[in-house]
């Protein structure tokens, strides 16, 4: 699981790198796309492999997982756009949802 994790971090990481660069495609863009594709590679083959992570991955893909997904995405959406107020209520809306689906409190 720690390697598909390691490897969805580095694909986002590309692909927030690569994002500005869309029009302009150059030899270095192109490397990017390929690092990208193989960790996507990685994180499926990590998937396929682990159980741990098959079920984490199906509990996200549940109609609550995607909005607590969605939750983490608007909140940070919010912050890096600067609407201070409306990022902090997201983000206490979003720790009280992990709070409660939380089975250990």
């Amino acid at each position: 699981m720690i390697i598909a994790f390691c490897c969805l971090l580095f694909f986002i990481y590309k692909l927030v790198l690569l994002w500005p660069l869309r029009q302009q495609r150059d030899k270095r863009w192109w490397f990017g796309l390929a690092t990208a594709v193989l960790a996507l590679s990685g994180i499926i083959f990590g998937l396929i492999t682990d159980i741990v992570a098959q079920k984490a991955l199906g509990v996200l893909l549940m109609p609550t997982g995607l909005l607590w997904i969605l939750l983490t995405a608007l909140a940070g959406l919010l912050w890096w756009m600067r609407h201070q107020r409306f990022a902090l209520l997201a983000s206490f809306i979003w720790c009280l949802y992990t709070l409660t689906g939380n089975k250990m409190i």
